[in-house]
């Protein structure tokens, strides 16, 4: 107990020294812990998917204007889930916003929009 009372008379007799200590713990604290969760979130964490191996991504292709993009119709997966049977299930997304219409009540919606057909 003496010694965490020594450390605080120190501090109040050097009160820029001390400032400068809290905002270096602070920032490498928070820095740490920042690091640490990309890490955590990217290398660390299973995938959502059951079976990451088995997942497929498609890409739209617009062979009239040359054009392929990763933003596909919506109409598009909606054929894709009636045609294609060998796919356990069919998701799409949408990052950004975008209108939704429910009875002719327009609302807008953000940021990620998704859909999955089964």
């Amino acid at each position: 107990m003496s010694d965490f009372r020594y450390g605080l008379r120190m501090m109040a007799n050097s009160p820029g020294a001390s400032l400068v200590a809290v905002a270096a713990l602070g920032l490498g604290i928070g820095a740490n812990t920042a690091i640490f969760s990309v890490v955590n979130t990217v290398l660390l964490r299973k995938p959502s998917a059951p079976e990451p191996d088995q997942v497929v991504s498609f890409v739209h292709r617009n062979e009239r204007r040359n054009i392929t993009s990763g933003n596909t119709p919506y109409a598009d997966v909606g054929e894709w889930r009636r045609q294609l049977r060998s796919f356990e299930g069919i998701s799409a997304y949408q990052q950004g916003s975008m209108s939704y219409v429910p009875a002719r009540r327009a609302a807008r919606v953000d940021p990620v929009v998704a859909l999955r057909w089964e």
